[in-house]
């Protein structure tokens, strides 16, 4: 079911923004659309987080055990299942959270663990940089590989065009392949128009860069983060204010866990 999104990784959110139209089918009315749902596990008493399914469908939880969104994912389109917002003193981060509706979906993975992503604000490494899209702009490919029928698989893409000033667009795509891990060159599913974003800041330490912007898609306007770490580019889901005042924040947040890379994207 993986195919990577934001709520903090809004690569997520772009994935889900893509119509996979990659095939495979399932035991529930696809006309109706399936579940998509999942466990959340560690969540400390007295505490809540919200999750996230395609940026727009909320979900708030209380409680640890099984949980499922209330608008069903269209069949063979990309769901992504994000945190949206933390519960306090805690970090939760989502596996098996991305893929495309081929059946009813239930093995999304909600894990909460005592922690924070934010650093003390006025890191001293810290320095405010000029944006630089030339940086981001050009074609991506999502690292991870996920299954998209039971004789396929599936990557995401994603395009990045300067505009005017400090303005992107976005692309979206899915790379599809004739085996099971991806190998060799990807066939384009079908593109469609992943909005624009427009930067305001950026902030940089040693091995990383990170862009804040505003980013408007077809349902909506919503921050982000286009973060360059080494030859990666990571997105991710933000919030005003900010959810990650640092750039040391960025790099912690994708150091917690190394399934976090694999949402990132390589230019191809």
């Amino acid at each position: 079911m993986n195919l990577t999104h934001c709520h903090r990784t809004a690569a997520l959110c772009l994935t889900a923004i893509a119509l996979a139209a990659c095939g495979g089918s399932g035991g529930d009315d696809p006309a109706a659309g399936y579940p998509v749902g999942g466990t959340l596990k560690g969540l400390a008493a007295g505490t809540s987080v919200t999750l996230l399914n395609n940026v727009g469908d909320s979900l708030a939880l209380s409680e640890n055990g099984s949980f499922s969104f209330a608008t069903l994912q269209a069949a063979n389109t990309a769901y992504a299942v994000t945190v949206k917002t933390q519960p306090d003193g805690q970090i939760c981060t989502v596996s098996r959270g991305n893929g495309t509706a081929t059946s009813a979906v239930a093995d999304v993975e909600v894990l909460c663990a005592p922690g924070s992503v934010q650093p003390p604000i006025g890191d001293p490494n810290q320095q405010d940089q000029a944006l630089d899209l030339s940086t981001l702009t050009g074609d991506w490919v999502q690292n991870l590989c996920a299954p998209a029928s039971p004789t396929t698989t599936a990557k995401s893409m994603l395009r990045v065009s300067r505009q005017d000033g400090a303005t992107v667009s976005l692309v979206l795509d899915v790379l599809q392949y004739a085996n099971s891990n991806c190998a060799g060159t990807g066939v384009p599913v079908g593109a469609t128009d992943g909005g624009t974003v427009v930067f305001n800041a950026t902030k940089g330490i040693v091995g990383l860069t990170a862009n804040y912007g505003a980013w408007t898609y077809i349902t909506g306007v919503s921050r982000v983060v286009h973060a360059r770490k080494g030859n990666l580019l990571c997105v991710l889901g933000d919030q005003s204010p900010t959810l990650f005042p640092t750039a040391q924040s960025v790099d912690s947040y994708l150091s917690l866990d190394p399934r976090q890379l694999q949402a990132c994207y390589t230019r191809l």
